[in-house]
């Protein structure tokens, strides 16, 4: 970024008391990147100028927004190893639609005031990775007061669960090597704790973080989960992520287990902490069944009782 900013300021100039901020979602926020993993980010600005100072003046949207398409470019760059990094702006206030930067403002009009429940699931894991320390503390604010709205439980596991059975029809897998999308999977345990966090958050303002373990231990100090059930989540999100990361490693396609090498075999079970191969499927099977029943518990039956209430109720 900074060598993206400097070459752009000399041909631009900068803006009055003009900054960028980068905010880090999904798995570059909450610190799990992996091999093929994108970097998702949302892009921020703030400025007091009207125009930029260099030969080419622009306005402070253009000067952003250009910047941004600028440090996109560079991090996507083409290298003899391949891409630099794949980066998803999908995340940014209204999608593929919206600009590239938007103002901190903006930002906080549109997740208060029209983005979707999945968004501020995804916003969980937000974490500022660039901006002054001032700017920065103001962007962490906004997002802990969006997080902690006040919220209809019933409604926002109605609309969780139902966007739930869309990515399971979309993507679903019975294959246990999936471990993203098949049942039980990650996807599951992200939608377990950041339900949790958005419906206990108004009351608990200090449970929020970006890291996964982190957000399920503080879900068990506020008994949102006992502690056998965030024991065994942290435990099976670690293995998940071992696996994981050695499938990507040496399939770059869907894994299937028949094309699997003995020596991938075995350092599957070593990644894993387990004795052999079939052991490890045993725990990927135990894991995955674990997350399944607990997603039911905490989403899937709140949610169909709330749509269907009792007589009286």
């Amino acid at each position: 970024v900074p060598h993206v900013m400097a070459n752009f300021q000399g041909v631009y100039g900068k803006i009055k008391k003009g900054e960028t901020a980068v905010i880090a979602m999904g798995s570059y926020g909450g610190g799990d990147l992996s091999f093929t993993s994108d970097l998702d980010l949302i892009l921020l600005y703030r400025s007091e100028g009207d125009l930029s100072s260099g030969p080419k003046a622009l306005d402070p949207s253009q000067y952003y927004n250009r910047l941004g398409t600028h440090l996109l470019t560079a991090l996507q760059a083409l290298t003899e190893e391949g891409r630099l990094y794949e980066v998803d702006l999908r995340l940014r206030p209204s999608g593929r639609k919206g600009p590239l930067v938007v103002t901190l403002e903006t930002f906080e009009d549109y997740q208060k005031s029209s983005a979707w429940t999945w968004e501020h699931m995804a916003l969980t894991r937000a974490r500022v990775v660039i901006s002054s320390k001032l700017f920065g503390k103001k962007i962490e604010k906004t997002i802990a007061n969006i997080l902690q709205m006040k919220r209809h439980t019933g409604s926002l596991l109605i609309a969780i669960d139902e966007m739930h059975e869309k990515i399971q029809s979309e993507f679903g897998s019975e294959n246990i090597w999936d471990i993203r999308n098949v049942a039980g999977g990650l996807v599951d345990i992200e939608f377990i704790y950041q339900a949790l966090l958005l419906i206990h958050g108004h009351d608990h303002a200090g449970i929020f973080t970006a890291h996964v373990t982190e957000a399920v231990e503080r879900l068990v100090a506020i008994k949102a989960l006992v502690k056998k059930q965030g024991t065994m989540l942290c435990k099976i999100h670690a293995l998940y992520l071992s696996v994981q990361g050695i499938l990507r490693l040496c399939h770059e396609s869907s894994a299937d287990e028949n094309n699997f090498s003995a020596e991938l075999m075995a350092l599957l079970a070593a990644a894993g902490d387990a004795d052999n191969f079939n052991d490890l499927k045993v725990a990927l099977q135990t894991g995955q069944s674990f997350v399944s029943l607990l997603y039911d518990e905490v989403i899937k039956d709140p949610a169909l009782k709330a749509a269907s209430p009792e007589k009286g109720d």
